[in-house]
């Protein structure tokens, strides 16, 4: 099988871009990850995956070419280059159902399907256990870390205030986890909502690790479509962040 048949057969339910590699390789293996950092190629390369489907492109930017003299971006295109990998770009959501799924929530296959009701619980307990279920270390609250909370919305990716207001329409909602709130925007909107007498907590989780777990989703789905390629796997790009003890 060939990386443009990996393509044209994704094409027939979701937006895919091939942003490196020919279409003619052969495939020697799929990874699917949340962003294709060095780390992640290099993983991939290192289990005989040629062929990389990530969230997000390689380049940390909508021009590349813009970069050219970069060394960081020459390191990364000469080792996409000698190791003959293909990045293909997907777009098709599975944030919210793998976000689900990685708390322990049930599963969400409606992407508008995001309230959840909790055993009510503290902001602050709530806040350790998203942290514990993710693995991760950065989450940020807003909001008083005893107040009580038993209604959640979940959300993922960037979020700005009008899409923030729309989520707190949900009679009942009491607490939001967010990947990243736009901090000059919707942050101090959220701050400003509490000190006016609004009993309501939020989590930012981090964009990366709200979009991650779709990732192990988009791998199985893959592995339905390609049962005759060399096994696909989830290869994580890791929470970027650590914070001081």
């Amino acid at each position: 099988m060939t990386v443009q048949q990996i393509v044209d057969q994704i094409k027939k339910s979701a937006g895919v871009t091939l942003h490196t590699g020919s279409g003619d390789a052969s495939v020697t293996g799929i990874a699917v990850t949340y962003t294709p950092t060095l780390d992640v190629l290099r993983k991939a390369a290192d289990s005989g995956r040629n062929v990389i489907v990530s969230r997000e492109g390689p380049y940390w930017t909508r021009k590349p070419d813009a970069l050219a003299s970069n060394p960081a971006y020459q390191f990364k295109r000469d080792y996409i280059e000698k190791n003959r990998l293909a990045v293909l770009q997907l777009r098709d959501d599975r944030s919210l159902q793998g976000l689900a799924q990685a708390l322990g929530w049930g599963d969400r296959t409606n992407p508008e399907d995001l309230y959840f009701k909790l055993p009510e619980t503290t902001l602050e307990s709530l806040s350790k256990s998203i942290e514990s279920k993710l693995k991760i270390h950065a989450a940020r609250v807003i909001g008083d870390p005893t107040l009580k909370v038993n209604k959640a919305a979940l959300t993922h990716g960037r979020m700005l205030v009008p899409a923030l207001q729309k989520v707190l329409k949900e009679p009942g909602v009491d607490v939001v986890i967010i990947g990243e709130p736009v901090e000059w925007e919707a942050s101090p909107y959220f701050q400003d909502l509490i000190a006016s007498g609004a009993r309501k907590g939020l989590i930012a989780i981090g964009l990366e690790a709200s979009e991650e777990p779709g990732g192990k989703l988009t791998a199985a789905w893959l592995q339905s479509l390609f049962p005759d390629v060399m096994k696909v796997e989830w290869i994580p790009a890791g929470e970027p962040f650590w914070v001081l003890s």
